[in-house]
Parts: C-alpha cells; structure tokens; sequence
C-alpha cells in the first residue's frame, strides 16, 4: 500500500504539467520537482532492506586486494562488472546496500533522464513506470534492472548514428547481465517497417507458440550442449532453469502482460503503422517494444525466459504510451485516461496481487 501512496502523491504533478509543459515559466519549477520525486525513489529503490541472494553473495565477495581468492565462476555467472563493483564497494568498506544504491539508485535516474529526452510528457512517463515495471526490476531486481535501463541510452546513441557509444554501453550492460546480448538486435531495427510485416509477425508469433518450435529447438540446444552456461564449472544454469516447474512453466499468450503488449502494439501499429512521417527515434522506440512483445510470445513456454527476454526491452513501454497522445486533439483526456490506467495498474501491482513485500528500510 505504501507504493500506491507515493504514485498518488505524485499523480497530481503528473496532471498539472501535463497541462503546462508548453508554458516556458513553469520548465524549472518542473524540472525541479520531477527530480525531487526520482531523488526520493532512488533512495527507496537503494536503501530497501534485502536479504535476497545479492547480499548472500556481497558477504562472500573478496575485496580487490585479493585478486587470487576470486570466485571466477561466480564472477562469470553474474557478471565480470557486477562482480568487480561490488567488490570495489567491499574493498572500500560499505557493506552491501551499496550495491543496491549503486544498480537501483542508477537504472531509475537513466529511466527518468531518458523519459525527459524522448517525451514531453515525463511526468506521466515516470508515473507509468512506477506503477509496473519498478516493481518487477529496480524493487525486485539488481542486475536486470540495470542492464535493461541501458537500453535507453543505447536507443539515444542509435539513433544519433553513435554507434561506438551504442557498443561501450552494450558490453557494460552484457557484463552485468548476459540478457543484454540481445540489444545488439536493436542495430537491425533502426527503419520504419511496413505494417502488413508488422501484423504478419504477430500472426507468425503466435504459430511459433502454437506449435511449440520454440521450446523444442530450445530443448534441442541443451541436448547438444551449445546452451552451457558456464566453462568454470560443471553447474549448467540454463538446463537447470529449462527443467524447473518453477521457472519454466507455460504462461501462455494470454498472460496480461503479453496480452497488454499485444493490445498496445496493435494499436499502435493502427495509429502509426500507415504514417510515413514518422521520426526515426519512434521507429526505434517502437520496433524495440514490439521484439519485445515478440519475445513474450515466442518463450510463452519457458516463461522465465520470456519475462528476461521481454523484460528487457520493454523499459521503453512509458515513453511509448505517452506517444499515443499526439494522435489526438483533446491530449488533456487521453492524459486522464492514461493516468487511470496507470492507478489501476499500480493498485493491481501494489495491493491486490501485493507484487512487493511491505518496505521497509536497511535489512541489510
């Protein structure tokens, strides 16, 4: 309930400068509360008390000084950088919050910052994302919510032909999580597709489901051995997950959130798909949430492997709801509706379904 009354704190903000943002006197004040309300989630994302495997693993760390006593395979399996940072932060004597100050605090500034660079309407943007995805990555999380806020600033350099920048961010993010590999799909994705193409994947998708080819060339793979996790050991992770009634159960394509990401790509397609005068930044944002959506569907089978495959690039779903009011006249009451959506949502997260335990301050 806590979360529910913080988005509601914030809910007023939202329709106030949704209303003004083209009114030049009020940009500072904006800019200044805005990042009020992101400053006081940084601290709630970071300073949350955890005892997941993320402190488990901090206490076993060896500082940097003793190079020669390094788990490499633990550094393999979660990630070379993941593994030096928290070991610079043990070195220098903070215990593990640090590490969640450090990835939290991080991946919900770079979505905030880019939810200012791609939409006038941030607020709202902001306000979308803390009443879903925060809850399932920054508040859940470490890792994958880190390496899937870099995906927008991978999006930025992409589309202004940074491709160098493009690639250091997408060999940080890989070495935190290897679920990043997949961003470097994005430098493929960079034109706007025809939508008949677009609805013909979605139809494919939904074959390839049907008729299980998915699970059954992933099963195929671990057979072969070409899905082995890791060279250091003997443990192989991704057979272990493929296996598990825990994580490899069938979630289906009726799942809400693959069936939400259905119902917005579709209309989507339906208000953009046919324009021709689309910018190349919505062609890229767009294209990234529908692989997304896509990857939900194809994985329906192994289900933890379509939320982390699908997860990871559907950072850009707030930025693309807010899209949706350009196309009309009266932006006011699709703003009011969005918003709705967006309280729902948070009260099915926060209360109903009670996706996060009651917060609480420093466990660790």
């Amino acid at each position: 309930m806590q979360y529910l009354i913080f988005i509601l704190a914030f809910y007023p903000f939202v329709l106030f400068f949704s209303n003004t943002f083209s009114n030049l006197k009020f940009n500072n004040i904006s800019c200044v509360i805005y990042y009020f309300f992101v400053f006081l989630v940084i601290l709630a994302a970071g300073l949350r008390g955890n005892n997941d495997e993320y402190t488990r693993i901090f206490v076993l760390l060896p500082s940097l000084n003793d190079f020669y006593s390094w788990d490499f395979g633990l550094a393999h399996e979660k990630g070379i950088i993941f593994y030096i940072i928290s070991s610079f932060f043990k070195t220098i004597g903070l215990n593990s919050q640090s590490i969640f100050l450090f990835f939290s605090g991080t991946a919900v500034f770079i979505h905030a910052f880019f939810f200012r660079k791609f939409t006038k309407y941030y607020f709202l943007a902001f306000m979308l994302y803390l009443s879903h995805e925060i809850a399932f990555k920054e508040f859940s999380g470490l890792r994958m919510g880190f390496a899937s806020a870099l995906v927008l600033p991978m999006i930025y350099y992409l589309n202004d032909k940074k491709n160098y920048k493009f690639l250091m961010l997408l060999v940080i993010a890989s070495l935190v999580h290897y679920v990043a590999i997949l961003t470097v799909i994005l430098f493929f994705l960079q034109r706007k597709f025809h939508p008949n193409l677009l609805w013909f994947g979605l139809i494919f998708s939904l074959i390839l489901y049907e008729t299980h080819t998915v699970y059954n060339v992933m099963w195929w793979l671990s057979s072969k051995g070409y899905l082995t996790f890791s060279q250091f050991n003997n443990y192989d992770l991704i057979f272990h997950y493929m296996e598990s009634i825990d994580y490899s159960y069938d979630a289906g394509y009726f799942h809400l959130k693959t069936l939400q990401q259905v119902i917005v790509v579709s209309f989507l397609i339906y208000l953009y798909g046919y324009k021709n005068n689309n910018s190349s930044l919505y062609n890229l944002l767009f294209n990234t949430y529908y692989l997304s959506t896509i990857l939900y569907i194809v994985f329906s089978e192994l289900a933890l492997f379509a939320f982390r495959f699908g997860g990871h690039f559907y950072s850009v779903e707030p930025i693309l709801l807010t899209y949706i009011i350009y196309s009309f006249r009266q932006k006011m009451t699709i703003v009011n509706l969005i918003t709705v959506f967006a309280l729902i949502i948070a009260f099915v997260n926060y209360v109903l379904i009670v996706r996060l335990d009651p917060y609480f301050l420093f466990a660790n």
